[in-house]
C-alpha cells in the first residue's frame, strides 16, 4: 500500500528504488490456485465429486525449460529464472508513469495498472537444466523444478 493511494506523490515514486501496484496475486497460477481452492470447497461442501484438476484447465507457460551450462555463476542463474518469470523493473517502469500527473489522473492511472495487468507465470512452472549447479537448493526453495 502507497500513502495517498490511489495516487501516490511524485516524491514517493521518486524515492523508491522498486515501484510495484500492490500484484502478489496477480500470477495467473495464483489466480487459478485460489479458483481451486474455493471449488475443492464447494465440492467438499455439498458433497460433490472433484471432477476437475487444475493442470487441465490452466495453460503451459511461455518458457518452461531454461538451460544453463555448467559454467553458468548461480547468481546468474538465479536473476535470469526470476526474470523470466516477473521482471519487478517492468512494474516499476509502469509506476514511473505516474510521475507529473494530477491525483485525479494518477488514480485512474494506478487503477488501470492493475486492471490491465500484464499476464505473468510463477516461478514453479519453470524447469531450469544444467549438468552441474552449484546450489540446486536456492532454486527448488523458490519452487523450480532442477533437472541435472
Amino acid at each position: 500500500m502507497y500513502e495517498e493511494e490511489p495516487s501516490p506523490s511524485d516524491e514517493l515514486l521518486k524515492a523508491c528504488l522498486l515501484a510495484t501496484p500492490h500484484v502478489a496475486g496477480y500470477s495467473l497460477d495464483g489466480k487459478y490456485g485460489g479458483t481451486a481452492m474455493i471449488y475443492e470447497a464447494v465440492c467438499e461442501v455439498l458433497a460433490l465429486p472433484k471432477r476437475l484438476k487444475l493442470a487441465q484447465l490452466i495453460s503451459e507457460a511461455p518458457i518452461r525449460k531454461i538451460s544453463f551450462s555448467s559454467e553458468a555463476d548461480m547468481s546468474f542463474i538465479l536473476k535470469d529464472v526470476i526474470r523470466h518469470a516477473y521482471d519487478v523493473r517492468d512494474d516499476h517502469f509502469r509506476m514511473q508513469s505516474l510521475l507529473g500527473l494530477s491525483n485525479q489522473e494518477k488514480a485512474i492511472a494506478f487503477d488501470g495498472l492493475r486492471k490491465d495487468y500484464p499476464l505473468r507465470r510463477d516461478l514453479t512452472t519453470q524447469v531450469v537444466a544444467s549438468r552441474r549447479l552449484s546450489h540446486p537448493v536456492w532454486l527448488q526453495a523458490l519452487g523450480v523444478r532442477v533437472k541435472q
